[in-house]
């Protein structure tokens, strides 16, 4: 009997191929019941893929270096924990979020960090935890380092609306609706609140020198099969 796994999967199958036409479905050897049951699920996704006329491919897992099997599960699973360095190595690139620089209120100009208040694209992107994160940014043809902020603004006023905000180093000029490139490097630290926007300062100015680090010293390495 198929159980509710692949019942899912089939289900997405068709519904992609109504609304996206698929050229084909990928399946790889790794299910939630282990490699013995992802065999026969892949077997039985590919005789509905041939009923439903989806082309379904079988692929070897993949493994990092440190023995992880790569699967969207557990990459979703360190996106949501902020683990960005991880992201990196399972992706074999940097997360990244596309988006445009909307106009916000300014408080960063005030303690000496103008930010970029980012509006990412696409509406279901995964978000990583709420914090600080050194960060590379794309604005035209040129790139940035810098460091992003992700979250409500607690110190301002209790303010806990969720944005990202981008403060990119060595770049002066305003580019309010330009398109935006964020690759998030690691996460530098959690969101907190501060009594006085002179510490939150302090905090930034620190949290600048851990993210030009990080940036320096990060690099994505390959994943081997």
């Amino acid at each position: 009997m198929t159980d509710p796994w692949a019942k899912q999967v089939v289900t997405g199958c068709i519904l992609a191929k109504q609304r996206w036409l698929p050229a084909a479905v990928i399946t790889f050897t790794v299910h939630p019941r282990g490699v013995l049951h992802a065999d026969c699920q892949s077997k039985l996704l590919m005789d509905y893929g041939r009923a439903c006329g989806i082309e379904v491919v079988k692929v070897a897992s993949y493994d990092t270096e440190q023995g992880i099997a790569v699967s969207s599960s557990v990459i979703r699973q360190r996106i949501a924990a902020g683990d960005m360095v991880a992201v990196s190595r399972l992706l074999g690139y940097r997360y990244r979020l596309k988006g445009r620089v909307v106009s916000g209120h300014q408080i960063g100009r005030l303690i000496g960090f103008p930010t970029a208040n980012m509006a990412v694209d696409e509406p279901l992107k995964l978000i990583s935890r709420n914090g600080s994160y050194a960060v590379g940014v794309t604005v035209g043809d040129r790139k940035y380092k810098g460091m992003a902020y992700i979250g409500s603004r607690p110190t301002i006023g209790n303010d806990d609306s969720f944005r990202i905000e981008v403060h990119i180093l060595d770049l002066s000029k305003a580019i309010y609706d330009e398109p935006v490139t964020v690759e998030v490097v690691a996460f530098i630290r959690e969101e907190r609140k501060f009594n006085t926007l002179d510490e939150l300062g302090q905090q930034m100015a620190e949290d600048e020198k851990t993210a030009l680090r990080l940036c320096t010293a990060t690099c994505v390495r390959p994943i081997h099969n």
